[in-house]
Order: C-alpha cells, then structure tokens, then sequence
C-alpha cells in the first residue's frame, strides 16, 4: 500500500483523511494490486500470492488500524514479532529469495 500511495499524486493525505467507504471505492486492494502491476510489468497478476498471504495474517492497512499501534507518545510502533520466521517471510514478501533479504 506504502509502494502505491507514494506513486499516486497526494496519495498519502488522501488516505490518511479518508473515511471507510472512500478507502473501499478508493483504494481497492485489486486497483492497487493492477496498478503496481501495470507500473513492474507483471503479465498476471504477480502480486495476488503475496496479497493472499497478507490477507490470512490480518495485514490490511487503514488508518484507523494506525491508531491501534500508537504509544502514549503517539508514535505508531510495532512488535514485539513473537513468531520470527513468519515476520521474515512478510518482510521479504518480494524477494524471490527470502534469506537474501537479511
């Protein structure tokens, strides 16, 4: 999601300030997967394994989950990851190659 919003003009404000209903008509996980897509060259949908994997742990960014990871000091933090294997395998979620990402 970081990767799209950073390509799209005001990307990041408009998200940040939308509401639900904008986020779904918005910022549709397929329009975001077609359009990183289109931008790498994938032919066939090179991103769905990785989204579908992020989808079954639970990882679709809003800004409203923002808040969930804020500390009193209203920084977003995460972690502790108390299961290390699948947190390198998220982390490397595009590289062909997982132990080469460390």
């Amino acid at each position: 999601m970081l990767d799209y919003l950073l390509e799209v003009p005001g990307g990041q404000e408009k998200w940040l300030n939308a509401n639900q209903e904008e986020i779904r008509k918005e910022f549709k996980p397929v329009d975001v997967r077609k359009a990183l897509d289109k931008r790498d060259g994938f032919k066939k949908s090179g991103r769905l394994a990785q989204y579908r994997m992020l989808s079954t742990l639970g990882a679709h960014p809003t800004p409203l989950a923002l808040n969930l990871k804020r500390d009193g000091m209203k920084l977003i933090r995460s972690g502790p990851f108390h299961h290390i294997e699948l947190f390198v395998t998220v982390l490397a979620e595009n590289h062909e190659d997982s132990s080469s990402a460390f």
